[in-house]
């Protein structure tokens, strides 16, 4: 039985396209007419194409900036900026810059879509809202009447630039650990592990690993889009969120130290494959995050553990 979600309207609600886990929305900037922007959680800023923003003819100018790969830089380049300009939809507002300016050719190029931009972690800082992958939905609702009314998991929320939770792991080993994670839903991966991460919990230990694609597309500021080093994956015994287990799930070993942009340290990351089989409502100004599966799942801890050999 599903669990149910909050009872009550929404103040207003934001249609999304569910294209296999990521979340794409049709928003217009200024007066350009719809565009498409991808929900990035994993990005701690508002960020523009650079196509789009030479299309647009928007005035820029250079500032250092973190290296916009999300929480795995410490880089700091020369990145163009758009300081004013304003992203909405009926009368709405969700942005008003500044905004960073990357060149996102290969986001639109995985999409087949033209992306104008990206809508980072500020989406969730006024309202509570809830990421309904059923309605296929952004469902914002005001702070000061929100009364939550399922049965879903709630977290507390740390940091104050991404959404991070704590999660619990069953290691191959059958030992269990503890571990903060940012919710991302600008990666396809289910569970990412940096290499701190991997050296402190003794991981990947004997398992047999497989290459993990070709790599994971990023952006590279001037030089334009990369593509990170390609890691290696395997599996994790069990996944915990909360009392909710997810056994065997699939994990990228990261080529990559995390340098977070946050006031908290991460030991990685969980992405779209993990997060859509949840509806997700962050109640940024609470500090909550509550998940809510969209099928049964099982609970607790996994029967018997067997270390691997």
């Amino acid at each position: 039985m599903k669990a149910q979600g909050p009872k009550m309207k929404p103040a207003f609600s934001l249609p999304f396209v569910d294209h296999d886990g990521y979340i794409i929305v049709s928003l217009d900037f200024n007066k350009a007419g719809p565009k498409f922007f991808l929900v990035d959680t994993g990005v701690t800023d508002t960020v523009l194409d650079s196509g789009f923003a030479e299309q647009m003819k928007l005035d820029t100018h250079e500032e250092k900036r973190l290296k916009a790969t999300g929480g795995f830089s410490h880089d700091v380049i020369p990145t163009r900026v758009v300081d004013k300009g304003v992203i909405h939809r009926k009368g709405l507002s969700f942005a008003r810059g500044p905004y960073p300016v990357f060149d996102m050719s290969g986001f639109s190029q995985f999409f087949e879509i033209d992306l104008a931009g990206i809508l980072g972690y500020p989406l969730f800082g006024k309202y509570v809202v809830e990421i309904n992958y059923d309605t296929k939905s952004l469902d914002f609702f005001k702070p000061k009447k929100f009364k939550y009314q399922g049965a879903g998991q709630i977290f507390q929320l740390k940091g104050s630039r991404k959404l991070i939770i704590d999660a619990g792991l069953t290691l191959n080993s059958c030992q269990q650990v503890s571990v903060p994670l940012f919710l991302d839903t600008g990666s396809n991966d289910s569970l990412q592990l940096d290499k701190t991460a991997q050296q402190k919990y003794g991981l990947p230990g004997k398992q047999p690993l497989h290459p993990n694609g070709e790599g994971t597309i990023v952006m590279g500021g001037p030089e334009g889009t990369e593509v990170e080093p390609s890691s290696k994956a395997g599996k994790i015994k069990s996944l915990q969120l909360g009392s909710y287990a997810l056994p065997d799930v699939e994990t990228v070993f990261a080529e990559r130290d995390t340098i977070t942009e946050d006031s908290v340290w991460t030991d990685g990351d969980l992405g779209v494959d993990v997060l859509s089989q949840f509806n997700i409502i962050v109640n940024k100004p609470n500090g909550s995050l509550i998940l809510e599966p969209r099928k049964p799942m099982a609970t607790n801890q996994p029967q018997t553990c067997v270390p691997l050999n």
